[in-house]
């Protein structure tokens, strides 16, 4: 396992805690909760295909890239929305 598997596994270790986070303190759990599972299904099934079976050539980086940018961006807003729930309303 290289530097850049331990990079992705650790993102997505760091969404999941996150979304258990976000959902636990939720009003409607289990609508939120499967609404980020099909929107980060949605998004990162494609980039995570393309990683593993058609990355030929420097394309890998840039799917490995596009895949660590969306789950980034995914967990701040997870991370903005826990702090709404909990503190703004």
């Amino acid at each position: 396992m290289n530097g850049d598997d331990i990079l992705l596994i650790c993102s997505l270790s760091v969404y999941w805690i996150s979304l258990l986070l976000l959902v636990s303190g939720a009003g409607h759990k289990t609508r939120m909760f499967w609404g980020h599972t099909l929107a980060h299904l949605l998004y990162g099934t494609y980039p995570a295909y393309a990683l593993f079976f058609r990355a030929q050539g420097g394309s890998g980086m840039v799917w490995w890239f596009y895949l660590l940018l969306s789950i980034t961006v995914h967990t701040v807003i997870l991370w903005i929305q826990a702090v709404y729930f909990r503190y703004m309303k």
